[in-house]
């Protein structure tokens, strides 16, 4: 997932007891149930309809639900695993895929919550990607995993040389993800490695990808790696000026990421520069921060006709809890 629900290796933020391992489906309830929800906020209304297959949503990892959502939302239900959930749901079609620290990923019933199938791996942070029928996944003893939707049965695993802690993308039907041991993979359909290339620093988040390039970063260099995933080559960096585990947005020539120091930084892709450094609070307190394409919905920033205007705050909305650590929230995902 998003490593917002992650601190860097070694430092697990925890939710609070009583929540531990719970998926809900419904109404903001607290911080850690908040993770969840707004990764399939779309879909807790049956009436709307669309798969999330994809960690944010799509490719760029946007965020991004382009559809009214009802209100007020209602739990609809909920499934308790047997540890802590780090990481986003995927649904396609009538299921819900979750993984868990208990080293399961489950395959759920959409509107019942009815537990159809569960398979055993290692203990799972990351979110499940689920494409052309395999379920896409990797565990923090560096094991990746493709699973059969239908059954979840393990069609292959690859080894990385590091933990894996957050969702994969696909690019062209190729597998792109990044590991602690400070590689982003490219593997085939059938699981074979096509490319690795070094960072500098272990890859705590997922890669968005737009067009032919991904942009990885390490979480303790400060960079956003630029990679053209046709040649398996770097092709770029931007300098970010500080560490971040969170996973970027790209929208259009933008890249956007939550920092440690706890700023929104807004980068230029072609001219591969940061444009704009927003200070959150450095409260406890979570923020929303909403970026949208009509002028009359502002946030952070916002699109107009002649481009995208970056750094007119507005206003901002606290949220009704609390975390040890601050976040804030991009186009309807909790980032830290």
């Amino acid at each position: 997932m998003d490593r917002t629900f992650q601190s860097p290796s070694g430092q697990r933020v925890r939710s609070a007891p009583c929540l531990r391992g719970s998926l809900v489906i419904g109404t903001l309830r607290s911080a850690y149930r908040v993770t969840l929800l707004l990764a399939l906020i779309f879909s807790s209304v049956l009436s709307v309809r669309a798969d999330w297959s994809f960690f944010r949503g799509n490719a760029a990892m946007t965020g991004a639900v382009p559809r009214t959502l009802p209100h007020p939302l209602e739990e609809r239900w909920q499934f308790r695993t047997g540890d802590a959930i780090e990481g986003a749901p995927a649904i396609v079609g009538q299921q819900v895929f979750v993984a868990s620290l208990d080293k399961h990923v489950y395959a759920l019933e959409l509107a019942t919550g009815k537990l159809l199938w569960k398979s055993r791996l290692g203990p799972i942070k990351a979110s499940p990607t689920v494409h052309k029928g395999q379920i896409l996944i990797g565990d923090l003893e560096g094991n990746f995993y493709c699973l059969d939707v239908a059954t979840g049965k393990i069609r292959w695993t690859f080894a990385a040389e590091g933990e894996i802690h957050a969702a994969a993308n696909v690019y062209n039907d190729h597998i792109i993800f990044g590991a602690h041991d400070s590689r982003l993979y490219c593997l085939n359909s059938e699981g074979k490695k096509v490319w690795s290339i070094s960072v500098d620093g272990p890859i705590n988040a997922a890669a968005p990808i737009h067009e032919h390039f991904a942009f990885a970063t390490g979480c303790s260099d400060g960079v956003v790696h630029i990679v053209d995933l046709r040649a398996g080559k770097e092709v770029g960096t931007i300098s970010l000026g500080g560490e971040t585990v969170s996973t970027p947005a790209v929208v259009g020539n933008h890249l956007f990421v939550t920092m440690i120091s706890h700023q929104i930084v807004a980068a230029d892709i072609p001219k591969q520069k940061k444009t704009l450094g927003f200070r959150t609070s450095a409260s406890s307190d979570a923020f929303l921060f909403l970026a949208c394409r009509r002028p009359e919905h502002r946030g952070c920033w916002e699109s107009r006709p002649q481009g995208l205007r970056l750094g007119g705050y507005h206003w901002q909305k606290t949220l009704g809890f609390r975390h040890r650590r601050t976040r804030g929230c991009f186009a309807g995902h909790c980032c830290g």
